[in-house]
């Protein structure tokens, strides 16, 4: 049998209390907040049947008119305005983290995206519970919007903004959904649970050198 075969069924057989606790947390994680992102876009968005989609890239309102799919609806005097966040509606075709706009190939890398950091649920030694935990976060995230685009023809609905920016800087900034938060907190999240305690032990072995050259 292949070694590194061999070295992974160890592995597995020498930690399975710690990959059933953080694939429990994982599962639990992704579960709750993939309910809470499709409340959110069922809830709040207001716009256009994606069905409705015609040749010149418009949708159809309730109200009979049609408007461009990715513009931002209602008009702004009706955006709902909590400072901090706000609610207006637009359906995104493409990718918050990149220019490509190619949806088979979107859902080719969020599939791949998906099993990749589900299957680093393995590997998980320090803070594993709270590393399961930005798992959950990245897979819910991904997972979200991977299924609008399966049911809405490619795109993804986007209900969130942040006003006080706009009024900041004087423009229209982005359109988000509670998935890319889940994203960002969760990529955030499994890179400092994973390189902060190694910063911390590597400025107290130099601050235990510096005492002893002392």
């Amino acid at each position: 049998m292949n070694k590194k075969i061999i070295w992974a069924l160890k592995y597995i057989k020498s930690n399975k209390i710690k990959i059933i606790q953080i694939y429990i947390t994982i599962f639990i994680t992704l579960l709750i907040l993939l309910m809470i992102d499709q409340l959110t876009k069922n809830l709040l968005f207001l716009h256009g049947d994606i069905k409705t989609l015609n040749d010149i890239q418009q949708v159809k309102l309730n109200n009979g008119h049609y408007i461009s799919v990715e513009s931002i609806y209602p008009d702004s005097s009706d955006w709902k305005d909590f400072q901090i966040l706000g609610i207006r509606s637009i359906w995104h075709g493409g990718v918050t983290f990149a220019k490509t706009r190619n949806t088979t190939l979107i859902q080719f890398f969020s599939i791949i995206l998906f099993f990749v950091i589900l299957f680093y649920g393995f590997f998980v030694n320090k803070r594993h519970l709270l590393q399961g935990l930005f798992i959950g976060f990245i897979l819910s995230g991904d997972l979200g919007n991977m299924l609008d685009r399966f049911i809405f023809n490619g795109y993804v609905k986007d209900v969130f903004y942040i006003p006080f920016l706009e009024y900041l800087f004087k423009k229209t900034l982005g359109t988000f959904n509670f998935a890319d938060v889940c994203i960002f907190i969760g990529i955030f999240g499994v890179i400092g649970t994973s390189f902060l305690p190694k910063l911390k032990v590597n400025n107290l072995k130099r601050y235990q050198n510096s005492i002893l050259k002392k």
